[in-house]
């Protein structure tokens, strides 16, 4: 049988590095995404500040990003970027960032603007020869960031099977790795899950059985049993998550759209997960078991 520890290798393990680029033309969002994934990066694009925030709440396991400073050309003084970034950081202290910019000169830039950044570059200073030779110290920088979160993973792994002497689900550590606030001990030292996930500002949801949910048709449906919901606010936006299955997640505007807008997705799923196909994933049919359990 397999080692948990080779299950969560495998799950944590990306085919290829995930890039968030952020610019607001399209010309710079197709040539710059190009030229990195041809350095090995798979690559997000986002065309403004808002559109950023949630591909990068979406995608938790971004290992990099850059962002156009001026993101709203037709604004001369706008640095949209540099709050971006801002956000980025605070999330994910750790995280490669580069900025640049074609509207500001390096010395337009200031200390504070700076500073959410890996390095910054000013206008004229990363154009597409530049970009080139950066590449793979860029690629470096994801690489260590990646392993870092791999190894605060496998850490709390083997805190939460002490914790949990029966049995630990990985899939619960993989929301754990992704969520980069800390988890505070208890009095005897070991991190207390729930309470780890409150103080990251998740809320626990419940939605009771014998309340209607939406499905994919339109339709209201009866909850045949409770269905627990983590919900987090993140200013311009909601994020809903399944508790133990991070595959199961849904952002919004707000909290309720979002736990809306999961209940359809894990109706869909369990329309197209509702026969057994031998080709499927182990977890890719724990997920379907899960959905038959709740929802029929």
């Amino acid at each position: 049988m397999q080692d948990k520890n080779d299950d969560l290798e495998e799950l944590i393990q990306p085919s290829n590095l995930l890039a968030l680029l952020v610019d607001d033309s399209e010309k710079a969002l197709r040539e710059k995404s190009q030229l990195l994934e041809q350095a090995g990066f798979r690559v997000i694009r986002a065309k403004d500040e808002v559109s950023a925030q949630r591909e990068f709440a979406a995608s938790p396991t971004i290992s990099f990003a850059m962002v156009d400073i001026n993101l709203h050309a037709e604004r001369a003084e706008d640095k949209s970027g540099v709050l971006v970034a801002r956000r980025l950081r605070a999330t994910l202290p750790d995280l490669p960032i580069v900025g640049y910019s074609a509207a500001f000169a390096e010395d337009a830039l200031s200390e504070e603007d700076y500073g959410p950044f890996s390095e910054a570059h000013g206008r004229g200073r990363l154009n597409a020869s530049q970009l080139l030779e950066n590449i793979t110290r860029w690629i470096d920088d994801a690489n260590r960031f990646w392993e870092g979160r791999k190894a605060d993973a496998r850490l709390k792994l083997n805190v939460l099977k002490e914790q949990y002497p029966r049995g630990t689900s990985i899939d619960f550590e993989l929301v754990r790795m992704l969520t980069p606030e800390r988890a505070s001990p208890d009095s005897d030292g070991k991190a207390n899950v729930e309470r780890s996930l409150r103080e990251a500002g998740y809320r626990l949801r419940v939605v009771d059985a014998g309340q209607t949910r939406p499905t994919v048709s339109g339709d209201m449906v009866v909850v045949p049993r409770p269905l627990w919901i983590w919900t987090k606010d993140c200013e311009d936006h909601a994020v809903a998550e399944i508790y133990g299955y991070p595959e199961l997640y849904s952002v919004a505007d707000n909290e309720a759209e979002a736990i809306e807008g999961l209940l359809v997705l894990m109706d869909g799923l369990l329309v197209d997960l509702s026969d057994d196909d031998s080709s499927n994933s182990a977890r890719l049919n724990e997920v379907a078991a899960f959905l038959r359990q709740t929802l029929i």
